[in-house]
């Protein structure tokens, strides 16, 4: 009756699960490693998973697999990068791409549209910023001043 009353109705229903610790982790090492993307050998041998395990796990419960989740971390991270203002080929780089080029294909092949779309360019997108998501890129752009 109290959590009735408490929790609002379209939210009662929701159940939350939690993730492996192992995808965790291998996620975090995605996260951590944008420049040097460990193999999934290596991946697999860190969660003490084989290569097939940890594929199939991680696409159970994260929703795609991890090479697909590599590229779309990148791009996010890109993203933010551009917002701030920096060119389509300083994002690249600084969001482990190898070059522009690399960056636009994944780009368009996650969101649909390339990275030197209009509403990338600041003002635009700088206003959806929110001071979590510069946080996140602050330590990529230590020493690289907006060209």
């Amino acid at each position: 009756m109290i959590r009735a009353s408490l929790i609002p109705e379209h939210l009662q229903n929701l159940t939350f699960r939690e993730f492996d610790p192992r995808v965790l982790a291998v996620a975090r090492r995605i996260r951590t490693s944008l420049h040097d993307a460990p193999a999934l050998s290596d991946l697999a041998r860190e969660v003490r998973l084989s290569e097939s395990r940890l594929e199939k796990l991680f696409k159970e419960q994260a929703g795609l697999p991890i090479t697909q989740y590599r590229v779309r971390y990148r791009v996010f991270i890109s993203t933010i990068i551009m917002a701030l203002g920096y060119s389509v080929t300083e994002a690249a780089l600084l969001g482990g791409f190898a070059n522009s080029a690399h960056l636009s294909r994944c780009y368009r092949q996650v969101n649909g549209l390339t990275p030197s779309s209009t509403f990338l360019h600041p003002p635009c997108l700088d206003a959806l910023l929110d001071d979590s998501a510069i946080e996140l890129v602050a330590p990529l752009l230590e020493g690289h001043a907006v060209s």
